[in-house]
């Protein structure tokens, strides 16, 4: 805040994932000879602490920053965990987005969404009900912009329909598909 020329916004408070802040498994002992893959798939590991406390917070305290208009979190969250805080939703739409919120729901088929190691369909249209109200609720109209990725390992035509279908029935018309790209060192790709 205190750089010459700074506008006042931070564009962008956490990156990808901004809500998982400070989440870490609460067993240390239990960590160092876990074989898991993900503490949040295929459920929420139940000794990962989840708590957005530390990033409420932290986006209060970026907020009391003398100099900082606005702070907003752009690069997306973790709905999965973001639909258990009602607090945190509240916080969020009504301090932290600047009119669009970015949601990686990747998919609609299982199939593909195991590969992804994301959670089902069920988490984005939960979140979006529990978003749209929390922007009710701070008096805003705020809208979801959710990713999606073509082509990855386990797609089918038939998924890819089922995708375009859902886009049709919710009113989403999306800018941009992302394709997946086999790329050295990730998973997906072996």
């Amino acid at each position: 805040a205190q750089t010459p020329g700074f506008s006042g916004h931070v564009s962008d408070l956490g990156g990808p994932t901004a809500n998982m802040y400070r989440m870490r498994c609460t067993k240390p002992e239990a960590e160092a000879v876990c074989r898991r893959l993900s503490c949040v798939h295929p459920t929420v590991c139940k000794l990962l602490g989840t708590s957005h406390e530390p990033t409420k917070a932290l986006m209060r305290e970026a907020r009391a920053v003398p100099g900082v208009v606005k702070v907003h979190i752009a690069s997306g969250i973790r709905m999965d965990l973001a639909r258990k805080d009602p607090e945190y939703l509240d916080e969020l739409a009504a301090h932290h987005v600047g009119g669009h919120l970015k949601v990686a729901p990747e998919h609609v088929s299982e199939r593909v969404l195991a590969r992804m190691k994301k959670p089902g369909i069920e988490a984005f249209e939960e979140f979006a009900e529990r978003f749209e109200a929390a922007s009710r609720r701070a008096g805003k109209k705020q809208f979801l912009v959710p990713y999606f990725i073509a082509s990855h390992p386990g797609s089918s035509l038939d998924s890819m329909i089922s995708l375009a279908l859902f886009l049709k029935r919710n009113g989403y018309q999306p800018d941009q598909v992302q394709d997946f790209i086999p790329a050295p060192m990730d998973v997906a790709t072996a």
